[in-house]
């Protein structure tokens, strides 16, 4: 079971990283008993799955940009990302990248909370989306760079307030 290479949940042919497919899983686990499904219908339950993840990245993206913008960026952020066709199309078929971008942006959020109070429960957050981003797809690598930034920038230096972040000038 823990050997990946004998392991029976290996299923040695996704390109993708494991949490999406352990998440489909018990998706059908939880929905087999109730309906007749096969596996291409799984996709019904799966877009909804994705359609949640792509809400969430709104979300994150909204929380972003109020943070350090405020809130009229932040909203148009939130409606931009919204809009955009890729994420629209994620959305609509099961694609890991839904996921993965939720996560991401999760991440971030949790990089600003972490810079900002430097709070334990905020560094278990950073935590959790940064392992969850890994845990969806291996092309997250290069999220090590801002997230060993922020681990410096919260322990070496002194008083980070995220208030003094540059703004746009009103002209």
């Amino acid at each position: 079971f823990f050997n990946a290479d004998e392991s029976p949940l290996n299923p040695r042919w996704f390109p993708i990283g494991r949490l999406v497919l352990y998440i489909a899983l018990i998706i059908r686990l939880i929905i087999e008993p109730f309906l007749d499904l096969g596996a291409l219908d799984m996709r019904f339950a799966l877009r909804g799955l994705t359609a949640f993840a792509d809400v969430g990245t709104i979300l994150f993206i909204y929380l972003i940009g109020v943070r350090i913008y405020g809130r009229r960026v932040g909203l148009l952020a939130a409606v931009l990302i919204a809009l955009a066709a890729i994420h629209i199309q994620n959305a609509h078929f099961f694609r890991p990248e839904a996921l993965l971008v939720m996560f991401v942006s999760g991440a971030f959020w949790a990089m600003l909370r972490v810079l900002e109070k430097r709070r334990n429960n905020d560094w278990l957050l950073l935590g959790v989306f940064v392992g969850l981003a890994f845990a969806t797809k291996v092309t997250v690598l290069p999220l090590i760079i801002p997230f060993c930034l922020t681990v410096v920038l919260a322990l070496f230096s002194g008083d980070l307030k995220l208030r003094k972040f540059p703004t746009v000038r009103k002209v």
